[in-house]
């Protein structure tokens, strides 16, 4: 089995075919995209970050939110090529300092990486009620009870040695509960991650 399926099984991440996540959707974020050149290959994977910081207790400026007020979603989660057409979910009950963040009806900041072999990486910081499009006339999701917070791989070229080209595609998902769907389909998801091509 893939290695890195292995780790993220371990630590609770539930993984599922794209329209097979979209049974149950609260929100889906808008999407995180980059392209461009860093010179040489990427080794597989790559690794993606997203999480949560109360604006009460941080100033947008010239700096980024100090990581000791970031409440990680994902944290360096590996994805690879392979993870195209997956959407990967943490449970709701793993990421407490995140969901409460997300629930407590005011304005707090997100922010994504996507971090390369190589050291280089892609972020963006934003305000969660327009990256993540809440329900009509809310700023997050107060009121409502989440189960689960998914990323979904749209998709993800690697450089290409010829060329030194990467591209990415990504989208938050947010899922409600009840979850008793998406816990059935736990069970048997982790077999969909399937590698397209040896490493």
């Amino acid at each position: 089995m893939n290695k890195w399926l292995v780790a993220m099984a371990a630590a609770g991440f539930l993984v599922f075919g794209a329209e097979t996540a979209r049974a149950a959707v609260l929100a889906e974020s808008n999407r995180m995209m980059a392209s461009g050149v860093l010179g040489r290959p990427i080794d597989e994977p790559v690794a993606f970050s997203f999480g949560v910081y109360n604006l009460d207790r941080w100033t947008p400026g010239p700096t980024d939110p100090p990581e000791s007020e970031r409440r990680p979603v994902f944290n360096r989660l590996p994805l690879g090529e392979n993870s195209v057409g997956q959407t990967i979910f943490v449970p709701a009950s793993q990421i407490p300092g995140a969901v409460e963040l997300l629930t407590n009806g005011t304005t707090n900041v997100v922010s994504w990486e996507l971090w390369t072999t190589s050291g280089s990486r892609n972020s963006a910081v934003f305000t969660d009620s327009v990256f993540l499009n809440p329900p009509r006339g809310r700023l997050d999701f107060a009121g409502q009870e989440l189960s689960a917070i998914g990323v979904r791989v749209n998709s993800l070229r690697l450089n290409d040695p010829s060329t030194g080209v990467y591209a990415f595609d990504l989208s938050l998902i947010v899922v409600p509960e009840p979850s008793s769907g998406l816990a059935v389909l736990g069970l048997g998801g982790l077999a969909l991650l399937r590698r397209r091509r040896a490493v």
